[in-house]
């Protein structure tokens, strides 16, 4: 075993002696060992040594250095930096990538980052497509809904402009708009997009996430009446998925109508999953359930829920469980 780690130890150094004293590994390759250790600072120092010695270096290095970086807040201010400096740009496909890695990174401050990106873009005159578009607004992060709305907006305005068949393909962050906006209640702003949507040629009828919005937005409203209207007329066009239920549950429930919000629950759980696996409650759905229960006053009945749902394996979040707390 001793023996392994040493061995181990040993082609750690030889790596490392390969990378800086053999002068003869071909450039590309050399700079290739680099990335694959994710040692960004090292690859762009070495970067900056060959061109300034009078050595080439492929485009593919710069966009592979920028897609590897999109991660790390540090490394791709100083990777976005040196691509501008040799004036190396990326194409879609890379610019694409690195939205969705700074979007699916997790970390706020590398989201916040897209928003930098995208405008050194606009400054370079790199036109956007609608993927990339679409790709960037899923890194919109910011406090409060209205103010996400309002960059959704304005991205959707982009996509808009680059015609119909932008606006089909990318109708993603067309709904999501529509969704934000619906929490806030704006049922004709809903309403309005839908029929936008319409006429650059995208199916809202058989969309889930139209009438999504249009459940939300009614049930904000306190509009019973409509929402059942809204889920029969869908129910016609469509097959329901889990989160099309929790949002019609949500909406009885903010409608007062806790024996309908119970109705949807029981069916969800000893009906509709044993026909369909995705439709078996999950912890939104016995959030949505417990929550209804407790406004209510029934509390026993809430903690038999929550109870069930402990024993099926569910983890509810702390902000769950000041649910039952408070009630």
């Amino acid at each position: 075993m001793a023996e392994k780690k040493v061995n181990t130890f040993a082609m750690a150094i030889g790596l490392g002696r390969d990378l800086v004293a053999k002068p003869e590994m071909p450039p590309e390759m050399l700079l290739k060992q680099f990335l694959a250790q994710k040692k960004h600072p090292q690859l762009i120092r070495r970067i900056y040594q060959l061109v300034d010695n009078g050595k080439k270096v492929g485009q593919e290095v710069y966009d592979d250095l920028l897609k590897s970086s999109a991660t790390r807040p540090q490394s791709f201010v100083a990777a976005w930096n040196l691509v501008k400096e040799h004036k190396r740009l990326p194409a879609d496909g890379v610019i694409r990538k690195v939205f969705l890695s700074m979007a699916e990174s997790g970390i706020m401050q590398q989201k916040r980052f897209a928003s930098k990106f995208k405008e050194d873009l606009s400054k370079l005159k790199i036109p956007l497509s609608g993927g990339a578009l679409a790709d960037y607004s899923k890194s919109i992060v910011v406090d409060k809904r209205s103010k996400r709305s309002s960059e959704l907006y304005g991205v959707c305005k982009e996509i808009s402009s680059l015609g119909p068949e932008a606006v089909q393909e990318n109708k993603s962050v067309f709904t999501r708009l529509m969704v934000d906006v619906a929490k806030n209640g704006q049922l004709e702003t809903v309403d309005a997009m839908i029929s936008e949507l319409r006429e650059f040629g995208v199916p809202v009828d058989v969309d889930r996430y139209c009438y999504k919005a249009r459940i939300i937005a009614l049930g904000r409203r306190k509009d019973y009446k409509e929402v059942v209207e809204v889920a029969k007329e869908a129910s016609q066009r469509l097959t329901f998925d889990i989160r099309l239920y929790h949002s019609l549950m949500d909406a009885f429930q903010r409608c007062g109508k806790l024996r309908e919000t119970m109705k949807l629950f029981y069916k969800l759980r000893d009906e509709y999953s044993k026909e369909d696996r995705e439709l078996t409650p999950t912890v939104t759905t016995y959030n949505l359930a417990i929550d209804a229960l407790c406004r209510h006053g029934r509390l026993k009945e809430a903690e038999e829920l929550y109870s069930e749902m402990m024993a099926n394996g569910l983890r509810p979040r702390t902000m769950d469980l000041n649910v039952i707390v408070n009630s």
